[in-house]
């Protein structure tokens, strides 16, 4: 559902019953307004200082009358004269005359005042789970994509921390092994990992029987703490599938990390963008 006068980032307001996104365009929050039809204006003929006005009674009355008389004649009963002190500083007085008459506004004016209301100072806008603050059409100030997953790792200054998923996520079975071999350049590698089944940490084999006797086995003791078995396990394994996996974890930290540093940046330059525009129309008013 939609104000009447709803139209995008300009008037009126919106609201999505199904996905909860609304949009507000206002200058100031407020019920009604002024129709698009012409209203009555007060139209100010003239404006004097005391000073200004004929000391004599006779010339001030013509004064003012030949005023009233510039009045068109249709609008000339609704004249009228007020008198206003706009004396701000001690001894200096200012008195003044003000004569205004009331007519209809124009089409072009009337025209004029309903573009100028639709050109709001602030509006906030939401469209899923982005929320936009937005100042004379611009934005200043989107947060969002709240449903977005959560990254593995954050970076706050010096420190990574993982998230328990990813900590679960890396850890070896209860029951595992490594067996390794020599290559033709007499180089030991690692030749697989087992995992659950025939596990050497259980004195199982997990070759086939083919090379059985011609591979050398490295059987790892599952019952020291999990520091001594990182110990063990650095020693055997040069270049494996744990270590890239390691190496892209790195890269993905030092990543994100550079793209916190950049998004800290912006965030830094629009907020004092939007201090400078505060600053701007403080000092407008």
């Amino acid at each position: 559902m939609q104000s009447d006068n709803y139209v995008p980032n300009i008037s009126g307001w919106k609201f999505d019953k199904l996905t909860g996104e609304f949009e507000i365009n206002s200058a100031k929050i407020s019920v009604g307004g002024l129709s698009d039809q012409p209203q009555t204006i007060t139209v100010t003929a003239g404006e004097w200082a005391a000073s200004d006005l004929p000391a004599s009674a006779i010339e001030h009355y013509a004064f003012i009358g030949a005023e009233i008389f510039k009045i068109p004649a249709e609008y000339r009963e609704s004249a009228q004269l007020t008198t206003q002190d706009e004396s701000y500083d001690p001894g200096f007085a200012d008195i003044r005359t003000t004569l205004t008459y009331q007519r209809p506004e124009t089409a072009d004016e009337a025209k004029s005042r309903a573009s100028a209301a639709r050109l709001p100072e602030y509006s906030i806008k939401k469209q899923g789970d982005t929320l936009t603050f937005l100042y004379d059409g611009v934005p200043r100030i989107v947060l969002g994509k709240l449903d977005k997953p959560d990254l593995p790792f954050a970076v706050e200054g010096e420190q990574v921390i993982l998230t328990q998923a990813l900590i679960d996520a890396g850890k070896f079975s209860p029951v595992w092994g490594v067996r390794t071999t020599t290559n033709a350049a007499g180089q030991t590698v690692l030749a697989g990992v087992g995992v659950g089944l025939g596990c050497m940490c259980e004195g199982g084999y997990t070759g086939t029987p083919d090379d059985k006797a011609e591979k050398a086995e490295v059987k790892i003791d599952c019952t020291v703490d999990a520091s001594k078995a990182l110990d063990q396990i650095s020693k055997l394994i040069s270049t494996t599938e744990l270590a890239q996996s390691i190496e892209s974890l790195k890269v993905r930290i030092e990543h994100e990390h550079s793209s916190r540093v950049c998004a800290d940046d912006t965030l830094s330059c629009r907020i004092s963008a939007v201090e400078a525009g505060l600053n701007s129309l403080r000092a407008k008013q």
